[in-house]
């Protein structure tokens, strides 16, 4: 029997055709010979690269460190790792991104590999406990096959014309393990087993999520390695998969609690470290308070940051239709002081305590603070970024990432 000639590929460009003429040429050659969409051209929003739609994190200063753009927060279709020390927040904030991701229309998945989260916590924190799809997988394998059905089920529903997207929380990877650890006994060896599960598992999850649109959120621990003398002793258990996998990675780190005025711990003071970002600009930090009863509290934090960056430069509104700068100071009363541009006229001035600028400002000043917030928080090539930018050198992770693009430069 003869073999079928393979299609040779042609163009129609001419030898005076431009370069953006020939890469799209390029493009639709290769899906024609591929037989599906797999060539793009970056810039459109065709591409699977893009990132089109963003789920808040619930603090506005965490928003920018990984975005760096406003309305910003988490891409959804990606896989983003939360890590950090014990008590340092991670399943709050995990949940406060689960709660904005219902709020904008998505399904909500809650894998509870720790069994430990109830239905009034949820709903205590804002989140519809009746629009939430909770699951309990029992071993690491069992996790990944609830992921793939559900990433089918997305996929199957999409053919249908339905508009849907997911956005699911494994609380938390360490708690997992994996079948052959569950079926053998106590004194089997099973070093690095968990690890090839979840690399294996990740090859293949990866791509799904991407295509499908599903927002992968995942938990994890931080341990120690022993012996370590130098450089960060730090590590994810189950290997270095979830760090390459994900498009970006939070650590947490809690520096004190809050206290209300009969000294009652109401929430914890939390640093946030963006130590992989392929959305934007990466090693960015965050600080906020997280609070049992509300979630995400950072209105004191954010007059911080407008206070430090009127100090470094000026800060541009508009007010009264009138080109102004605004200054923030700090002491035992703090001030919002807008002044005209061309007069030098104050043109409003506002007194009150560091804990009220979310009452007295940011409510009532709402367009304008968030106006502010962009300039002083969205970095710009060659614009204060060695400021904002803080590598930790006792990192091997952070100082080889810095490394890898400074080469890749």
């Amino acid at each position: 029997m003869a073999k079928k000639k393979k299609s040779e590929m042609t163009t129609n460009i001419d030898e005076n055709g431009t370069i953006e003429e020939i890469i799209k040429d390029l493009a639709k050659e290769i899906n024609t010979s591929q037989g599906e969409k797999v060539a793009f051209v970056l810039g459109n929003q065709e591409s699977p690269t893009e990132f089109t739609t963003w789920t808040s994190t619930g603090s506005l200063l965490l928003d920018y460190a990984i975005s760096n753009k406003r309305n910003g927060g988490i891409p959804a279709g990606r896989i983003i790792e939360i890590s950090g020390t014990p008590s340092s927040g991670k399943s709050l904030l995990a949940f406060e991104i689960l709660k904005n991701a219902q709020r904008r229309g998505d399904i909500a998945v809650l894998l509870d590999a720790e069994n430990s989260t109830s239905a009034e916590l949820l709903q205590f924190l804002g989140l519809d406990s009746g629009k939430l799809l909770h699951m309990s997988p029992k071993n690491l394998e069992q996790m990944f096959m609830m992921l793939e059905d559900i990433i089918k089920k997305v996929h199957l529903l999409k053919k249908d014309g339905k508009d849907i997207s997911v956005t699911a929380v494994v609380d938390s990877l360490a708690a997992l393990p994996p079948k052959g650890e569950l079926d053998g006994e106590y004194d089997d060896n099973s070093i690095g087993l968990g690890a090839r599960k979840v690399s294996q598992a990740m090859r293949k999850i990866t791509q799904m999520t991407g295509v499908e649109k599903v927002t992968l959120i995942i938990i994890n621990q931080l341990r120690q390695k022993i012996g370590i003398l130098y450089g960060d002793p730090n590590v994810c258990p189950y290997g270095s998969a979830i760090p390459f996998h994900s498009t970006v990675r939070l650590r947490l780190s809690s520096h004190g609690n809050v206290e209300d005025d009969d000294k009652n711990i109401i929430g914890i003071e939390t640093m946030c470290k963006v130590i992989k970002n392929k959305c934007s600009i990466p090693f960015r930090k965050a600080e906020f308070n997280i609070m049992f009863n509300v979630g995400i509290d950072e209105s004191e934090q954010l007059f911080d940051k407008l206070r430090i960056s009127s100090d470094r430069k000026k800060l541009y509104c508009e007010y009264n239709e009138k080109k102004c700068h605004v200054v923030f100071k700090s002491g035992q009363w703090c001030k919002m002081i807008v002044i005209d541009c061309e007069s030098e006229e104050v043109l409003l001035e506002e007194t009150f305590r560091k804990k009220e600028f979310s009452k007295k400002i940011f409510n009532p000043y709402n367009n304008m603070i968030l106006g502010l917030l962009e300039q002083a928080c969205i970095l710009r090539i060659g614009n204060d970024q060695d400021e904002e930018i803080q590598i930790d050198p006792e990192s091997y992770m952070e100082t080889q990432a810095l490394a890898d693009s400074i080469l890749a430069d």
